[in-house]
């Protein structure tokens, strides 16, 4: 498993692969190492308060498509490049899940699907069932009694 200090009761639920990401009961921890400046960045699970899923992508690919498609009418030899560059948009674009506290917005290292995210928090709420969050249809999590 990763090397953190847990807090006393604390246990590891789950993580990445890679170990980018890891889920203990009390918490989530993301590992970060843009180029040589490695730190951690812990979320407490209590203060997560939502979490939205959005699309991602090189937005520049989709505008250099359109800008090649106008050219495409001057200059007939160019009529293939507008395709290259819709394929290479639809292959940059990923759900990416943000999650939501009260004070900021961490984007997660992982490309998640929203059941998965559903499977995730049942399996917090059978550790740690002191405080039961479920979440609400927009994806806001309400904390049960």
């Amino acid at each position: 498993m990763a090397q953190n200090k847990l807090f006393t009761g604390e246990q590891y639920l789950t993580q990445t692969l890679d170990n980018r990401m890891v889920v203990t009961t009390h918490r989530l921890i993301l590992k970060q190492a843009p180029w040589a400046l490695r730190h951690n960045q812990s979320l407490l699970l209590d203060d997560i308060t939502g979490w939205d899923v959005k699309a991602t992508g090189h937005f520049l690919y989709l505008y250099l498509g359109i800008a090649s498609a106008v050219t495409s009418f001057f200059i007939p030899s160019f009529s293939l490049l507008p395709l290259f560059f819709l394929a290479l948009f639809l292959m940059t674009r990923h759900r990416r899940v943000y999650l939501k506290t009260a004070s900021k917005e961490v984007l997660l290292p992982v490309e998640v699907d929203e059941a998965c995210i559903s499977s995730l928090l049942q399996m917090v709420r059978q550790v740690h069932p002191t405080t039961d969050p479920v979440p609400s249809p927009k994806g806001k999590m309400v904390v049960a009694a």
